[in-house]
């Protein structure tokens, strides 16, 4: 899933962070624009999981391009929430589709669907580049902190003599110039690729483009 936790707690549910989960929640909320729920009754699912994919693909492949599809809606969601996901299972001798109303269901049991933010899935793309190991877990901590490390060992003596704040904040800016990102989609997406004639159907029906209407397409480069 690309989301995976509620601001109610704020808890990337691992305990992987290098900082506290409540900052996590307060980074995220910030970031995507997201009301803060305490004192309230509604819940925003924070996507912390996708953010620590993204950072873990900036930090281990800081050149990509990446091409991701999902869901951007889905029908008939009874969880509340901003973002809250689509918990779907079947019972019985026949099997029959059934959806619920939380998602502390025994593993393996249900299939747990998210829909996905895509403006709020680029903001995190973005973000992710520059955020450094601040946000990371250890191991991809430490994998920054090696680039960084082989960065700074490869610079001029004069460059060597700026102060760190000012290091860090040409490093954002440079970085910052370097990440694109766009969403589309799924339609326009295959519109742009593929030639009509040879997907479409006898019936005339196209199915790379009259199908899932729901999803869209993430296109991220990094150089």
């Amino acid at each position: 899933s690309s989301n995976d936790g509620s601001s109610n707690d704020g808890s990337s549910n691992d305990g992987s962070s290098s900082i506290s989960s409540r900052g996590l929640k307060v980074w995220l909320q910030q970031l995507l624009g997201l009301p803060d729920s305490s004192g309230s009754d509604s819940n925003v699912w924070l996507p912390t999981h996708c953010l620590q994919l993204l950072e873990v693909l900036h930090a281990v492949l800081p050149s990509h391009t990446v091409i991701a599809s999902d869901f951007d809606a889905l029908p008939d969601i009874t969880i509340s929430g901003r973002t809250a996901p689509l918990v779907s299972g079947r019972e019985g001798p026949s099997k029959q589709a059934v959806d619920y109303e939380t998602v502390l269901l025994p593993w393996g049991s249900v299939d747990i669907f998210f829909p996905t933010d895509f403006d709020s899935l680029a903001q995190l793309y973005n973000a992710a580049a520059v955020t450094g190991p601040a946000l990371h877990g250890p191991d991809t901590a430490a994998v920054w902190a090696k680039r960084r490390n082989q960065r700074v060992l490869g610079k001029q003596q004069q460059q060597q003599n700026k102060s760190a704040q000012q290091e860090q904040q040409e490093e954002v800016g440079q970085q910052a110039q370097l990440v694109h990102c766009s969403h589309t989609s799924t339609a326009e997406f295959m519109a742009g690729i593929a030639e009509a004639k040879h997907t479409r159907l006898l019936s005339g029906y196209n199915p790379l483009i009259q199908d899932w209407l729901n999803t869209r397409v993430f296109i991220g480069q990094a150089k």
